[in-house]
């Protein structure tokens, strides 16, 4: 099916990249082998061409994956468009609100979460463009949480690595369960994480 605006096209692009890079056999026989992309199956794969893929991606294949790995990383970590916190309560608020929005995302894609652990650590072009992503989320929610919460820029770094392991954590336990995700188990996940940043209201203080 043909995709129609290039914000689509951009989105299907990455989706189909991030299926060829763990090799799922539900895009093609011979979509993917051993982590290589081809540009041909993804432009087949994604309703583009070719020719569309060079001119507004790039004509290799790390144009392919950091298009990917940018594409999740900014709705999982919504880099852009956070409203400002200036204290616990509303800090508290908004990484709730994160947090649900993040389940959702991965509840749709869960090959995101294959593709962060199996890769973040390695010594590779999608582990490099993961922890370069990782490393602009911590740097963005240290600043947040040292403002919000008023501690210095060591104490919020570690907080803010306590969240990310966390939310990653709670996810890979929960939506990958062989009997699903319910919203029941949503809302019990959702609770836990709320109980772990009550911690940080004395650190607030």
């Amino acid at each position: 099916m043909m995709v129609s605006t290039k914000m689509q096209r951009m989105k299907r692009v990455a989706e189909v990249t991030a299926r060829l890079l763990l090799g799922q056999p539900n895009v093609g026989q011979n979509g993917s082998k051993n982590g290589q992309i081809s540009y041909a199956h993804v432009a087949r794969l994604s309703g583009t061409s070719r020719a569309w893929l060079y001119e507004y991606i790039g004509k290799s294949r790390l144009d392919l994956v950091t298009l990917s790995v940018r594409h999740f990383a900014h709705i999982l970590g919504k880099f852009e468009g956070r409203t400002e916190v200036t204290n616990f309560e509303e800090w508290r608020v908004s990484q709730i609100e994160d947090f649900s929005e993040f389940l959702n995302a991965i509840v749709e894609l869960p090959h995101l979460l294959q593709i962060y652990f199996r890769n973040k650590n390695q010594n590779s072009t999608l582990g490099t463009v993961i922890r370069e992503f990782e490393a602009k989320f911590l740097l963005l929610s240290a600043a947040e949480i040292h403002r919000a919460l008023q501690v210095d820029l060591e104490k919020a770094r570690g907080i803010a690595e306590y969240n990310l392991a966390t939310k990653m954590g709670l996810a890979h336990h929960w939506v990958g369960k062989p009997d699903g995700f319910s919203k029941a188990d949503k809302q019990q996940v959702m609770q836990y994480f709320a109980l772990g940043l009550n911690q940080f209201k004395t650190v607030s203080s």
